[in-house]
């Protein structure tokens, strides 16, 4: 309730991650999220989940994560929306972005959405045990790397500088697309979007 009357809502859709993830499979480098120990939840972990979905609607999302059904909807919706969590890796969404930890409601560009995507291809993340430049390569993703993203302003441009960097870092094409497609939050149910970005990525390896 505190945060649809701070972002000024008239409606709210809440998602939770359930059974299966697509990314399980596509990782090859290192297991996807491999390093959290799930036999450890919070306690009444299984009832709190069951009381939101009972008592509040929401959605569990099977086969993918909770963070793509909100990038699905962002893209499908045709009136202003606000995307709240708490999870930095949603900035790549795009729009209105509330943290609620932090109380911030800020407003990101689709230029700043990409660059945030890109930015994080070279670095990974760590808090899902997705390799960045370092893991792959020992070559860290330096402030010097990741500057010059900031004077580039399209997708295109933005792509083949990841790409080239991974090649002259010694990684391959191929381990940046598994990258991306483990950090990419869909815009689509079958991802399909993707594509095109892993199509401008091979191009320069061709």
């Amino acid at each position: 309730e505190d945060i649809v009357e701070t972002v000024g809502a008239d409606d709210s859709v809440l998602y939770l991650t359930g059974k299966g993830n697509f990314r399980f499979d596509v990782a090859t480098i290192q297991p996807y999220k491999g390093h959290r120990d799930h036999s450890h939840r919070p306690q009444y972990y299984k009832e709190l989940r069951q009381y939101l979905i009972d008592e509040h609607g929401a959605i569990l999302i099977e086969g993918m994560e909770a963070d793509d059904a909100c990038g699905i909807d962002a893209h499908l919706c045709d009136c202003p929306y606000t995307v709240c969590t708490i999870d930095k890796d949603l900035k790549m969404i795009g729009g209105n972005f509330y943290d609620y930890k932090r109380r911030e409601l800020s407003e990101i560009s689709e230029e700043e959405a990409l660059r945030f995507f890109y930015t994080q291809c070279l670095t990974g993340d760590s808090s899902d045990n997705i390799p960045g430049l370092f893991k792959l390569t020992g070559t860290r993703a330096t402030k010097k790397r990741k500057e010059p993203i900031l004077e580039l302003s399209s997708r295109s441009e933005m792509a083949e500088y990841i790409a080239k960097t991974y090649l002259e870092a010694g990684a391959t094409v191929d381990s940046l697309c598994e990258v991306a497609t483990l950090l990419w939050i869909r815009r689509t149910p079958d991802g399909s979007e993707l594509e095109e970005i892993l199509g401008e990525f091979r191009s320069v390896d061709a």
